[in-house]
Order: structure tokens, then C-alpha cells, then sequence
């Protein structure tokens, strides 16, 4: 099973349901069967949603079951997807990929102001604007996950 950890803002959440989608759709495309996302942060869960709460308002035991979840979850992938956002306000996209590099997970970061970011700056880390270039990217690494394991 290839896993993904999608990262995205609460700010956008229909380009990270879309993306969601994209991903989840990858499981019927050949060689890239048994791709699955590690967390599913943007629907409702017993905490509710992100997007229910104002900014700054988030209850400290919702951050808290947030921040675990989120670490478990990016532990568990083979990749971190983030999506950057495109509206320059500050996310915790920059914690997640920090989290992520220090974990040694493979990156894939897209969107208009990808650049900003010194963690998606090393050399390893695939980045570009198109967001459906970096789920290509995606699909591709996991395609070669599939592909090694069948040559062991």
C-alpha cells in the first residue's frame, strides 16, 4: 500500500476536496492500486471539521487530537503532498513539511508561491505550480513502489 499525506490550508478546502478526489481516483489506475491517503483532515470527524472554526478559535483539545493525528498520519506515508497556499497566509504547511523532512519522507509541493518556502528547497523535494503535475508525480512514485516490490 502506497500512502499519501495530503497537506493543504483549511482556507482552501475545495482545491484539497479536489485533490482528495484526484487521489482517491488513482486507486483503479493501473500499477498505482493500493494508493491511500494516511488522513482524511478536512471531513468530519468526531471533532468536527477545520473549516467550523474561526481562526484562533479551535478548542486546545481539538488542537491537540489534530497535532497527534497529523504527526501518526505523516509517519505512516511514503510521501507528503502539499499543497502551498495560494493565498500567501501563513499555514501549517511549513510545520508539516519540516515534521516530514525530519522524518526522511519524500516530498511533492505544489502551487503558485511553492517557492517561498526554504523547506521546499532541497534538491530531492519535487516541486511546481500545477497541482495536477505534482499528483503526477505522486502517481509516478507510486507506481515505482508498486514495481519494486514486485522485483523482490
Amino acid at each position: 500500500m502506497f500512502k499519501v499525506y495530503l497537506s493543504g490550508s483549511s482556507r482552501e478546502p475545495k482545491r484539497v476536496r479536489e485533490m482528495v478526489a484526484r487521489i482517491d481516483a488513482l486507486v483503479g489506475v493501473e500499477l498505482t492500486v493500493g494508493v491511500e491517503l494516511t488522513q482524511r483532515w478536512g471531513e468530519l470527524s468526531v471533532h468536527g471539521t477545520i473549516g467550523e472554526w474561526d481562526d484562533g478559535e479551535i478548542p486546545r483539545g481539538v488542537q491537540e487530537h489534530l497535532c497527534r493525528a497529523g504527526m501518526r498520519a505523516i509517519k505512516s506515508a511514503d510521501v507528503v503532498f502539499c499543497l502551498w497556499p495560494e493565498n500567501g497566509a501563513t499555514s501549517t504547511c511549513t510545520v508539516e513539511l519540516g515534521f516530514a523532512l525530519g522524518k526522511g519522507k519524500r516530498l511533492v509541493v505544489t502551487g503558485r508561491r511553492a517557492h517561498e518556502c526554504a523547506w521546499t528547497a532541497l534538491e530531492e523535494t519535487y516541486r511546481d505550480s500545477s497541482d495536477i503535475l505534482g499528483l503526477t508525480r505522486v502517481a509516478k512514485l507510486a507506481a515505482e513502489s508498486v514495481l519494486s516490490r514486485g522485483l523482490r
